[in-house]
């Protein structure tokens, strides 16, 4: 399983999904399981701005690779 935690708020990823759909965006939040509600699936997530500007939640569990574009580093 990929460690999402290694990932910092700002940069920008490359993300390839189990079932080889492929996201490119900026990450918005990383979500620990266990400040998830009762109600939501128990699993650590990213949540990601993609580039045509949707906001897309992806869990740790549907990610295959992930590829960093940029660090936030480069980000003003």
């Amino acid at each position: 399983m990929i460690n999402i935690w290694k990932y910092d708020v700002g940069e920008k990823l490359q993300i390839l999904t189990m079932k080889n759909a492929v996201f490119v965006g900026y990450i918005e939040a990383i979500t620990d399981a266990g400040e998830r509600s009762d109600l939501e699936k128990q699993e650590d997530s990213l949540g990601i701005i993609t580039d045509d500007g949707r906001h897309i939640e992806i869990y740790q569990s549907e990610i295959k690779s992930i590829e960093r574009l940029t660090s936030t580093e480069n980000i003003a």
